[in-house]
């Protein structure tokens, strides 16, 4: 392998790695690994959505503390 070619892979590999960082934060992936499948929601759960005829509002109540450690409600779609 040249030094050139060596290069532009380097350079390629770098860009794919950051890009790959850069959507991390958008898509993720958690696998059930129990036994049971404890926390896998069930067929029933994921197509309930199809008889609801109404949106459902969930409230929550988030404290400044909780805010501090887990940013992920932030993500949620506020009115």
């Amino acid at each position: 392998m040249t030094k050139k070619q060596v290069t532009i892979i380097t350079a390629l590999s770098v860009t794919a790695f950051i890009l790959a960082l850069m959507v991390s934060g958008r898509l993720w992936l958690r696998l059930d690994l129990t036994k049971n499948k404890a926390y896998t929601i069930s067929k029933v759960s994921r197509n309930l959505h199809k008889e609801l005829s109404d949106p459902v509002n969930i409230t929550y109540y988030l404290s400044n503390k909780l805010k501090t450690i887990v940013p992920a409600p932030v993500k949620l779609k506020t009115r």
